[in-house]
């Protein structure tokens, strides 16, 4: 996962890259409690991008993780601001 843009209000784009072998993918986001919030299943294989808005979430400090096959591959920061 690269970093995303920090802070962002309306939008931002989480890109990624996910190998043809992989059968299940998913970003989820957690607040800094460790509360999962939001869980975005990835069907796509290949490079591809996530759109998160603004109006999703209250400002704060995010983490958002990528799993595949039920193994996370990596966590990122995210900080939305109002």
């Amino acid at each position: 996962l690269p970093e995303q843009s920090n802070p962002f209000t309306a939008k931002t784009e989480i890109g990624f890259e996910i190998s043809a072998e992989v059968a299940n993918a998913k970003i989820l986001v957690f607040d800094m409690q460790g509360t999962l919030l939001k869980t975005y299943t990835i069907t796509e294989r290949g490079k591809s991008s996530l759109s998160i808005f603004g109006g999703e979430l209250k400002p704060g400090m995010y983490l958002y993780s990528l799993v595949a096959d039920n193994k996370e591959v990596d966590t990122k920061k995210m900080i939305l601001t109002e």
